[in-house]
């Protein structure tokens, strides 16, 4: 069987050791290798002895710096960060207009203490207003420091709020924990999550 010189390409003898035409190496070993190979395997092969070796094809799955960046759970993050300061607001609104409002007056006078609740409300609301503040400037600045405030933060939130809870028992005993479970609930997801991830620790590093 005639082998064909990688060189000029004319045929030569299968036993052949130089092209009868240029006089090349004729590589008669690697030639009846690909012979016997299945012809997928033959044809990736033949490509690597050409002029120019065929491109190493690029990995199947996502390497660590695909993780970079906004997105996968961070992006619940900037919904919560974008609603947060909104849902404080109207919070010091409606706690303001309770305890300032004259259809509440009577309503306040009759328990005595609830104002205070009130307005530890609206102070709560008004502090966490600046924190979430602060913390949408540190995470699209993407500050190294922003996972730990934000950890702070949840674990503070659901003390707070736990706190609030326990005060309002005193006025309304069946008023329901709802408020105080949605906290915990979120900080066992969010506070593991932002102590482990990858994505925040190579999108975090400013």
């Amino acid at each position: 069987m005639a082998i064909l010189c990688s060189e000029c390409g004319a045929e030569s003898a299968k036993d052949a050791v130089t092209c009868l035409s240029c006089g090349a190496a004729i590589q008669a070993e690697l030639q009846g290798s690909i012979e016997t190979l299945p012809p997928l395997a033959a044809a990736t092969a033949t490509a690597g002895t050409g002029p120019i070796a065929s491109t190493i094809a690029p990995p199947m799955f996502a390497t660590d710096t695909d993780l970079e960046g906004i997105g996968g759970w961070l992006i619940p993050t900037v919904i919560a960060l974008a609603l947060g300061p909104l849902i404080a607001l109207r919070g010091i609104y409606t706690d303001l207009h309770v305890l300032y409002g004259s259809v509440f007056q009577t309503h306040l006078a009759s328990r005595p203490g609830i104002a205070l609740l009130i307005l530890f409300e609206a102070a709560t609301n008004a502090i966490f207003l600046i924190a979430l503040i602060g913390l949408n400037v540190l995470f699209y600045r993407t500050r190294r420091s922003f996972p730990g405030w934000m950890i702070t933060y949840l674990i503070v939130a659901l003390c707070v709020t736990l706190l609030d809870h326990l005060f309002t028992l005193h006025f309304y005993p069946a008023v329901k924990w709802t408020a105080v479970f949605q906290r915990l609930v979120g900080a066992l997801i969010w506070v593991p999550y932002f102590l482990q991830s990858q994505r925040v620790k190579q999108t975090f590093v400013n």
